[in-house]
């Protein structure tokens, strides 16, 4: 994101642009345009998405893949439930219309 913002000040240099990718996120909120999170499946059968259940659901109805991953913690060694995080396989970004 970086590299863009740097490309586009470049190419327009008179433009009052963000220098960082923090900043550029905070205009971008203050706009009203708030990016959504969807959970896929990994193999993409579903959206956890459509009702609660679906949301709640831990596998894939079609494939009964795991939506989530176990990511241990950087400098942990045990397999303990403190030391692992569930992280989700995959994540649909998407601008809702309307909030």
């Amino acid at each position: 994101m970086k590299v863009i913002l740097e490309l586009l000040q470049d190419a327009f240099q008179h433009a009052n642009l963000p220098s960082s990718f923090y900043e550029a996120k905070k205009m971008i909120t203050k706009l009203g345009l708030n990016c959504g999170k969807i959970f896929v499946c990994p193999n993409d059968c579903m959206f956890f998405w459509v009702s609660k259940e679906d949301e709640e659901r831990e596998t894939c109805k079609v494939c009964h893949t795991s939506k989530c991953k176990l990511r241990v913690k950087v400098g942990q060694v045990s397999t303990n439930d403190d030391s692992t995080k569930k992280v989700p396989t995959k994540v649909l970004y998407y601008f809702p219309l309307k909030p």
